[in-house]
């Protein structure tokens, strides 16, 4: 009798994806009727759009980009709408992540391969993008290949209409602008420029404002400052003009041209009476921090401590039209155009390393992570924080507190998904002090490895472990030697692991750090659990439980809980597995963990999937799936979704389960989660398998595929090809299961999983056997065998003995088949697999039966 024992070996995990951000409202806007026309025009017969709006600055670009976006005509084409601020960010690493926060890539996602997630992300129909000032990115001689570059690519995709606005008159290449190309904007006329006075003032204009609208020459910025002048009441009309006749003389002399019109309008502000020298320090700073400054009162207040002038000055430039509020965000802003004015007429540093020292204590403040408070103070500053501590280094100014500041800014990058290491890198060059130093490394490690970079993050922990043992720092040590065991961990290098965890435990011992043990302990858990040494398991988790209730870590707590829960499962103690799960159920109550609690719901269902009391199952994939609803938490309910289609496969409700899994893949899709989707693949493969509906089976295991090689997804390729592989077995299609295999075996070795190609070795081996190639499916099996052990998978080991012992009892070596069948058996017994013990003891009794003839 020929057994075949199939086993499950990926999984794929997902984090929370942040909502999309709605685009702005626009300012008012008149005498834009023709571009407006010819914009819809386009619309209508380029398919996809593509519109490059050009103009000098403040002539209006992002307000007519915005009010198109707002058209009912273009809503209703392109339903899904991005507006992307180029302004402040100098680099297309920034572009992107800004671009990941608005298309819900989650943080843990944007590791590796960030540009072609969000390209495959806006590969979404209806959809359409506006990249507003982009010439902050693109005018820079080393950043414009790479953007030109990027913007091919977006030109690329047929269904994403596209639209930029840029300072000049010239387009970038890498796009086929369409003709009639858009004209760079004009200047407005006097009608126009009337009617938008008359919008913001709110009164009927006069002899002087006629006078001053005309010489300003229709630039909508600077007529939207002199009418903020008048409306409140900062100057008469007849005051304003009169200053006007004295500086339209000075550009006369110097010649007049749109530019030096809207520098005229600008410096109305800057030379009224009311501007102080404050005022002009502080328009200097707000003009430096690319995302302005927070108008909450609380911000407000502690600012004053550090720049007492704050306030005064503040409602000096307001008074004067120099700066605006967001009343959506409550930010204080600069117009772009004033922005780079206020930068080029000089350096104010004074205001500057004040605000410095205002977000360097912040950030000390805030260190907390989980905490609302938290990020509702250092999220909104995060690029302001950033440009305050790269201008400290480029003036020398490498106080410890600086380099401290920096790190805490690092850790706060990393937990934001936003992994730039730009700055770590300026303080690891300027660090002098040898524990701070070995902290700058640790906190590069960290970014490696949410990078993936792992063999980058190695060398930085290492040099932090080396900075760490010259300044005797144990705390410092022991944390290098646990982020060390943790990339090891990475690398299936367990005994180095361990070694790691143990020499950490014993120096946060000795540093008296009792969480520090408790996560020691947990990591070392997860080692045994992975070696199947599970009393050793069990002992690591006990420990570190009673260790996070001495540091009252609820969390900590709920977590240790919970892997207890997935260890009793695998000794088939599921009684005590139901009791862990429920206890970190309670713990993550009481924490009001919303999301921890989907988790221990979710560990249940599976719990009752294994104890087949699949009632009990769905009621918990439901009340997980209620939760993630709850939390807003779009890929929690997909594989929540995913989880309940192979609950009804189970149950035979085959129209249950192809909606679930239909649903899910939905969600995914709104998420934009590309591995989640070749998940949601894989299962309707698997139904449609198990319908013999095998040409679906093939087209969604292939489609899953494509979704994987999108991602750059090695290891999902190859369990795809390993699916693949496995349906073209069932249809006697022997050689294309067989290049299957071997292309999963390929990318196995690429990506150096031993157990991944421990498992391909094995099915090629059984499938030789099916073809009585006996010679090569044992080379095969002992191969696998020798990676089994590599791995530590006990499992692996038993099923490979096992398919050894029929193939020498097919070969009539009985000697072999029996050794090889008592392994299997004594394996299967150390890892309570009972029904598998079952079908070696048939073998073996069919194999005495055997000898005694």
């Amino acid at each position: 009798m020929w057994y075949v024992i199939f086993i499950g070996l990926y999984s794929t995990s997902a984090g929370p994806s942040p909502p999309w951000t709605p685009i702005p409202l626009p300012a008012p806007m008149f005498g834009r009727e023709n571009e407006m026309e010819n914009m819809l025009s386009h619309m209508k017969v380029n398919k996809p759009l593509r519109i490059a709006i050009l103009g000098p600055g403040g002539m209006g670009k992002t307000t007519l980009a915005l009010h198109f976006l707002h058209a009912q005509v273009v809503m209703e084409e392109y339903p899904s709408q991005l507006f992307i601020s180029c302004e402040g960010r100098y680099s297309i690493d920034e572009l992107l992540l800004d671009l990941a926060e608005q298309i819900r890539i989650p943080s843990e996602k944007r590791r590796e391969y960030l540009q072609d997630q969000i390209l495959e992300a806006l590969r979404s129909p209806s959809t359409i993008i506006c990249l507003d000032n982009l010439e902050t990115l693109w005018e820079s001689p080393e950043l414009q290949p790479m953007m030109e570059d990027f913007l091919n690519h977006l030109s690329g995709i047929q269904t994403l209409g596209l639209i930029v606005t840029i300072r000049g008159n010239q387009r970038p290449y890498g796009v086929t602008w369409p003709q009639p190309l858009l004209k760079p904007l004009p200047a407005l006329k006097i009608e126009s420029s009337l009617k938008t006075f008359e919008s913001i003032v709110g009164i009927q204009h006069d002899e002087n404002v006629q006078r001053l609208l005309k010489g300003v020459e229709g630039i909508p910025l600077a007529i939207t400052l002199i009418s903020n002048l008048i409306r409140d009441e900062t100057e008469s009309p007849e005051a304003l003009w009169s200053r006007w006749q004295k500086e339209k003389t000075k550009v006369l002399k110097t010649g007049q041209d749109r530019k030096s019109s809207l520098t005229i309008s600008i410096n109305l502000s800057f030379k009224s009476p009311r501007m102080t020298e404050d005022a002009r320090e502080l328009l200097h700073l707000l003009s430096f921090l690319p995302d302005g400054f927070s108008n909450a009162n609380q911000m407000l207040e502690d600012i004053q401590r550090y720049i007492p002038q704050f306030r005064q000055a503040l409602t000096v430039l307001k008074s004067v039209a120099l700066v605006e509020i967001d009343q959506q965000l409550q930010r204080i802003h600069v117009l772009s155009p004033i922005k780079h004015l206020t930068l080029e007429s000089g350096s104010c540093f004074k205001f500057q390393k004040l605000a410095t020292e205002f977000f360097v204590d912040l950030l000390s403040k805030y260190q907390d992570k989980t905490s609302v408070e938290a990020h509702q103070i250092i999220t909104p500053d995060f690029y302001n924080i950033s440009y305050l501590l790269n201008g400290s280094y480029e003036r020398g100014q490498l106080e410890l507190d600086i380099i401290q500041a920096t790190i805490n800014w690092t850790k706060w990058a990393i937990y934001l998904g936003r992994p730039l290491d730009k700055l770590i890198t300026h303080a690891i060059e300027n660090a002098d002090i040898t524990d701070v130093k070995a902290d700058c490394y640790s906190a590069l490690g960290q970014i490696c490895m949410h990078k993936n970079s792992v063999q980058n993050a190695e060398i930085a922990f290492q040099n932090a472990l080396e900075h760490h043992r010259q300044a005797h720092n144990d705390f410092g040590q022991a944390n290098d030697l646990q982020d060390l065991g943790k990339v090891y961990m990475h690398w299936d290098q367990l005994e180095e692991a361990e070694k790691s965890f143990q020499d950490a435990l014993e120096l946060h011992k000795q540093a008296q750090s009792v969480l520090g043990q408790a996560n020691d302990l947990q990591d070392l858990g997860k080692v045994y659990m992975r070696r199947n040494q599970l009393e050793e398991a069990e002992k690591s988790f006990q420990d570190a439980l009673e260790l996070h209730k001495q540091a009252q870590d609820v969390l900590g707590q709920a977590s240790d809980l919970r892997n207890l829960g997935g260890l009793y499962m695998r000794q088939d103690h599921l009684e005590e597995a139901g009791k862990s799960f429920q206890d970190a159920l309670e713990l993550h109550k009481q924490a009001q963990d919303i999301l921890g609690q989907a988790s221990d719901l979710w560990s249940l269902g599976g719990l009752y999937m294994h104890q087949d009391q699949l009632k009990e199952a769905e009621k918990s994939f439901q009340d997980a799936l209620k939760l993630h609803k709850q939390a807003q938490h779009v890929l929690g309910q997909a594989y929540d979704l995913l989880n309940l289609g192979g609950l009804y496969m189970r149950r035979d409700q085959l129209e249950e389960a192809e909606k679930s899994f239909q649903d899910a893949l939905e969600l995914h899709k709104q998420a934009q989660s590309v591995l989640g989707q070749a998940n949601d693949l894989q299962g309707l493969g698997k139904l449609y398998m198990h319908q013999n509906q095998l040409e679906e089976a093939e087209e969604s295991f292939q489609d899953a595929l494509e979704l994987h090689k999108q991602a750059q997804d090695v290891l999902g390729q190859a369990n795809d090809l390993r699916n693949l592989g496995g349906l073209y077995m069932h249809q006697d299609q022997l050689e294309e299961a067989e290049k299957s295999f071997q292309d999963a075996l390929e990318l196995h070795k690429q990506a150096h999983s031993v157990l991944g190609q421990a498992n391909d070795l094995w099915n090629l081996g059984r499938m030789y056997m099916y073809q009585d190639q006996m010679e090569e499916a044992e080379k095969s099996l002992l191969d696998a065998l020798e990676l089994y052990k590599q791995a530590q998978s006990v499992l692996g080991q038993a099923n490979t003995h096992y398919d050894l012992g029929r193939l020498y009892m097919h070969s009539d070596q009985n000697n072999q088949a029996e050794n090889n069948l008592n392994t299997a058996l004594a394996f299967y017994k150390q890892i309570n697999m009972q029904i598998y013990e079952a079908y070696v003891l048939e073998l073996l009794s069919q194999l005495e039966i055997h000898n005694r003839k």
